[in-house]
């Protein structure tokens, strides 16, 4: 096999194992989009996991039923253009699941919102939140 052939082949291989990669800003960086969806209402929210502890947790609570999934939790971060209409997202190395966070960073996606000014760099944890599907 030729070099040139056998780089191609190395290349695509790591693009199918790590999963996506974002176009734009961060250009070449391996991340996995998902959906959030909350608890009593029909608002969604994409997030953009780069770290893979968090992705593998992200697609593990995907198999389980949606009353069993964690609360995703990250730190609020200006809008990015897969998360419309938001005008904010979650950082993508900030993102950690677990099943319980203190009541001080549960809030809506609409609450955050409209108060995005005094939650920037802060942890959201929304307690209605779990993971509704892999991509956007």
């Amino acid at each position: 096999m030729s070099r040139r052939l056998w780089l191609l082949a190395l290349v695509l291989g790591a693009a199918v194992c790590l999963g996506p990669t974002v176009t734009g800003a961060g250009a070449g960086q391996p991340g996995a989009f998902f959906t959030l969806g909350f608890k009593g209402n029909s608002q969604t929210f994409v997030i953009l996991a780069r770290e893979q502890k968090a992705i593998s947790q992200l697609r593990a609570d995907l198999s389980k039923p949606r009353r069993d999934r964690r609360i995703v939790s990250g730190i609020v971060r200006t809008g990015r253009p897969y998360n419309q209409p938001w005008s904010y997202t979650m950082g993508s190395r900030s993102i950690v699941l677990a099943q319980a966070f203190i009541e001080v960073c549960d809030a809506s996606p609409t609450y955050v919102e409209n108060h995005r000014a005094d939650w920037l760099g802060r942890r959201w944890c929304p307690w209605s939140s779990y993971v509704k599907h892999a991509g956007r």
